[in-house]
């Protein structure tokens, strides 16, 4: 019987150091689920409103994540229905592929082999895990070792403040916990930043230097756990700090 501990003490200590969902990703293809020979992976929240997003991801492309920002509780993709039933999904086809999987477009689920995990924080869902191959894979293998670090993603998800289950209504609303630490300024450049605006023009719309600017956009990225400006945008939007919107001209 493989022993787990070890994939679980990393996994602890590395979420102790409080990473973003990206990193989250990353951590688990290159370190916790390495010897699967995983390619990508993909975290999504559910909240109770019946929506769907994207928070974390590693080794898909734009196009694939863009595709699952925002989803509905009955679409029918894996990440989704492993929500929505409660159970793993997966998709194990013997098919091996040769094309660049890092270049493949946003019908990833159908096109590569995959695993879909159900994420539950207490007896509340919380969102799934998706991992891809470019092949088949041990699927009883991976599934127990799914099963015991699921646990510890669903917490984080709830420790991190990405996922408030039930409290979804109260997010929305602007609470003195989303905005707390952030300045009027900083609201400021972010609601520019949203619009797609470089830091340059966003110096010249408020009268302040690019230093400054730049200085801020970095304290905004803090606050938020991401690392640019589209991922800034996407996350204060889920948090309920800006109100959703449809440009997609936001660089990264």
């Amino acid at each position: 019987m493989p022993n787990h501990s070890r994939p679980m003490s990393d996994l602890i200590a590395f979420l102790a150091e409080r990473p973003t969902p990206d990193q989250v990703a990353q951590f688990l293809v290159l370190q916790s689920l390495k010897e699967f020979g995983p390619r990508a992976a993909l975290i999504c929240i559910f909240f109770s409103d019946g929506s769907v997003h994207a928070v974390g991801s590693f080794g898909l492309p734009q196009d694939a994540v863009r595709g699952v920002q925002r989803r509905s509780l009955w679409d029918d993709t894996p990440a989704v229905n492993a929500i929505r039933e409660g159970n793993p999904v997966i998709r194990n086809g013997a098919k091996a592929h040769k094309q660049d999987f890092a270049t493949t477009k946003s019908h990833i689920d159908h096109e590569f082999p995959n695993i879909a995990w159900p994420l539950v924080a207490g007896n509340q869902r919380v969102g799934s895990l998706q991992i891809h191959f470019s092949e088949s894979f041990d699927s009883d293998g991976i599934s127990e070792t799914l099963d015991d670090l699921s646990g510890l993603i669903g917490l984080y998800l709830v420790f991190q403040n990405l996922n408030h289950g039930s409290a979804y209504t109260e997010m929305k609303q602007p609470t003195h916990s989303s905005l707390e630490n952030l300045t009027d300024r900083q609201m400021q450049i972010l609601k520019l930043l949203a619009q797609g605006m470089t830091n340059p023009q966003i110096a010249a719309r408020i009268g302040y230097s690019d230093s400054t600017v730049r200085q801020e956009t970095m304290a905004i990225y803090r606050h938020l756990g991401v690392s640019g400006r589209r991922d800034a945008v996407d996350m204060a939007t889920m948090r309920g700090i800006l109100e959703p919107t449809n440009d997609m001209s936001i660089q990264s």
